[in-house]
């Protein structure tokens, strides 16, 4: 497993994290090798000053990827445990539209999960990736806006 955190300044202040953890393992039944990344966006604010991911000692920052990884680590072991595997089949799939709140951009997935304040989708692709391939994201529901 490889796990990753991202900051992307979106201005001269603002700064985007998200995590993500890839997943590599190897198919026991074909041998093929294969890999999953699972994604999380955070969310948007000052990289530094007030209310920002540096200020007290990064807490903000702290705290952000202890509960990121937490929802990671569950969706992984959710989905290597199989939990998911019905809600891929083509006759069991619901379909998913979103905006993040920081873009425009309409993104399609699969819903896989849907709690309280996030879901878990497999974003769907123009080409199906290999069944050993994708990408799993966990979506705050306070980041996102769903689409009809």
């Amino acid at each position: 497993m490889l796990p990753s955190a991202r900051l992307v300044l979106r201005d001269d202040s603002n700064a985007d994290l998200s995590f993500r953890v890839t997943v590599r393992f190897k198919d026991l039944a074909s041998g093929d090798e294969g890999r999953k990344d699972y994604f999380y966006p955070y969310g948007l604010r000052p990289l530094a000053g007030e209310g920002g991911w540096a200020q007290n000692n990064s807490a903000s920052f702290k705290q952000a990827a202890e509960q990121a990884m937490g929802r990671l680590a569950l969706v992984i072991v959710e989905d290597l445990a199989g939990r998911y595997r019905e809600t891929i089949k083509p006759a069991n799939q619901r379909s998913v539209r979103w905006k993040p709140l920081a873009g425009e951009a309409v993104v399609t997935g699969v819903l896989l999960k849907d709690e309280p304040d996030y879901l878990v989708v497999m974003r769907t692709m123009r080409e199906p990736p290999a069944a050993a391939t994708g990408v799993i994201g966990v979506m705050p529901k306070s980041n996102i806006r769903l689409q009809p």
